[in-house]
């Protein structure tokens, strides 16, 4: 704890994990989320997409829709692929930001880190509401985001797959 106390963002969020499951300390909601808070205000992507989810669904913080899409935009922008599922998600849902299925597609197609079946499916079904401009735009736009965030160029790839398959 002693890390943690210091201000180490992976201690702060270790104790949270230790808070949520009860490993040594009581269990305790609240808490757990005040470490993951202390760890996602330095920046950790991790206990951003924790937080967002905790703000999601009132897990020792008052559900806020709103506050977790902007945990989720930290993270996604950061690179957490399921951060970006998660604000796709909240974009196609319009929960807690305007409903926007042309932002929902450009972050669902940046979490395809790999393909699974549900993530081409759901990735189908906002293309099938989406014009063909509307998704050479959004590719377009994924594909700037990922030259803009790599650190290798062997990370450059196609993830962007044909939606109208």
């Amino acid at each position: 704890m002693l890390a943690a106390e210091q201000g180490d963002a992976k201690a702060q969020r270790a104790v949270g994990d230790l808070y949520t499951l009860g490993w040594g300390v009581p269990k305790d909601e609240r808490a757990a989320a005040q470490w993951f808070l202390k760890a996602a205000d330095q920046g950790d992507a991790t206990a951003e997409l924790i937080v967002g989810l905790l703000y999601l669904t009132g897990q020792g913080v008052a559900h806020d829709d709103s506050l977790a899409a902007a945990w989720f935009s930290k993270a996604a922008e950061l690179g957490d692929h399921d951060a970006q599922a998660n604000l796709a998600y909240l974009y196609e849902m319009g929960r807690g930001v305007p409903l926007d299925l042309h932002n929902a597609y450009v972050w669902r197609l940046l979490s395809l880190d790999t393909s699974t079946p549900q993530n081409d499916e759901k990735l189908r079904k906002l293309a099938s509401q989406l014009s063909r401009a509307d998704i050479a735009e959004a590719e377009r736009r994924a594909s700037e985001w990922r030259l803009a965030h790599v650190t290798h160029p062997a990370e450059i790839q196609d993830l962007s797959p044909d939606p109208m398959q």
